[in-house]
């Protein structure tokens, strides 16, 4: 660099740059910046600041820009213009921010005191306080379920804390986990790929050597991980004491997150199944319908038995339909399909009820005897042609029947 400096801020820029921000020259803190451009291995000087960034952790935002917010000193860099821009000044001095999934940044300073910027509207708002004074050097980091972990720090004594802290930008809250096993500050925490969080580094009052530690969180909280739960297990969206994924079990009951239970509602996505029927009562299935919601998908539920069936109907084999509702129906002349409809329209006789022909696409019934239908006898009226038509048909079709039973 053109200029000695200690513990500036590195920032990406377009084209694999790098701006060098602030830090102390010897004599203080400065706010000017270098450009460091790898292709060429040449520094060059940045744009400054508008102010002084001693401590400040930058957040990136979703539109590519660099949230700098120092005490009540707060400004965005855009990377792409090479330029600082001042924004709305925060509420109350802020120690450490973090980005949000939704956009937002969440920031957290002394007196317990949090605000939520949206930058956007470039506002600040209020938020729920912390539990714990632990701002001051700590650390803020996202979680792959979306929450933040607040980790760490000093109090308002400015004493080294161990005590640890969840929000929740979903219900705006914040939910005490066990402390970390040593008190420290001005340490780091990471996000590793399998979920869990790296926290090291950092010093204590006591001068002791820090050591890193894994984080996970306790059974009951909100995960979206396996790996995020110190039991190994994030089901139904909470860490759970077993993996509970059978088709009546959950993990997330109201009054016991974290403990795998009994369901008395449908199984949930990852369970297993109950079909066909769709759901539990006191962690079994259910065994019989009453109703077609108590059926899977678009089952209906045949009342007479009490089972679930993906037919509103049934055919017994010949000419009477039976409907999940219990009532029935004859299709004579015709017999009924394997859906439950009733047939309409034959093709051969074999679509039509015992006593009964196809003819040109219907089933008719036979005349018995020529003198009974008018006749297709010699001597008196003349019968219809038609009659004649039908007498044939049927008796056609009544020996062909015969034919084959004797086959």
């Amino acid at each position: 660099m053109t200029t000695a400096r200690s513990g500036p801020l590195l920032l990406p820029l377009p084209g694999n740059k790098v701006l060098a921000l602030g830090g102390n020259t010897g004599p203080g803190h400065v706010s000017t910046s270098e450009i460091y451009d790898p292709t060429a291995d040449v520094w060059s000087p940045g744009p400054s600041a508008t102010a002084l960034h001693m401590s400040a952790r930058p957040v990136i935002l979703a539109d590519g820009r660099w949230l700098m917010v120092d005490g009540k000193k707060s400004e965005v860099f855009d990377p792409v213009k090479a330029s600082w821009t001042p924004i709305s000044i925060p509420p109350f001095s802020v120690d450490v921010t973090h980005g949000m999934n939704d956009g937002r940044v969440l920031a957290v300073g002394t007196a317990k005191r949090v605000a939520i910027y949206d930058p956007k509207a470039d506002t600040w708002t209020d938020a729920a306080p912390t539990t714990v004074d632990q701002s001051y050097t700590s650390s803020l980091s996202l979680l792959a379920s979306g929450k933040l972990l607040l980790a760490g720090g000093r109090d308002d004594a400015f004493a080294s804390v161990s005590a640890a802290e969840l929000f929740d930008p979903t219900t705006g809250k914040w939910t005490d986990l066990q402390p970390m096993p040593q008190r420290r500050h001005g340490h780091f925490a990471f996000r590793l790929p399998n979920g869990t969080m790296l926290v090291f580094g950092g010093g204590n009052d006591a001068s002791e050597k820090v050591n890193p530690i894994l984080f996970r969180l306790e059974t009951g909280l909100g995960c979206a991980k396996d790996d995020e739960c110190s039991s190994g297990f994030c089901t139904d969206g909470v860490c759970c004491d077993t993996r509970c994924r059978g088709a009546c079990e959950v993990c997330d009951r109201p009054t016991a997150k974290g403990t795998c239970g009994p369901s008395d509602a449908a199984p949930k996505e990852g369970h297993g199944t109950c079909e066909p029927f769709a759901r539990c009562t006191a962690g079994k299935c259910i065994d019989k319908c009453a109703a077609d919601t108590d059926c899977a998908a678009s089952g209906v539920c045949f009342t007479p038995t009490g089972k679930c069936t993906s037919k509103a109907a049934t055919c017994d084999g010949a000419h009477t339909v039976t409907f999940a509702s219990g009532g029935t129906k004859d299709c004579s002349p015709y017999t009924c399909a394997p859906t439950g409809d009733c047939n309409v329209r034959c093709a051969s006789s074999s679509d039509c009820v015992s006593g009964t022909a196809c003819l040109e696409g219907f089933c008719v019934a036979p005349t018995t005897s020529p003198a009974e239908q008018g006749g297709c006898a010699t001597g008196g009226s003349a019968p219809s042609p038609m009659s004649c038509v039908v007498a044939l048909a049927g008796l056609v079709g009544l020996v062909g029947r015969r034919c084959q039973r004797r086959r």
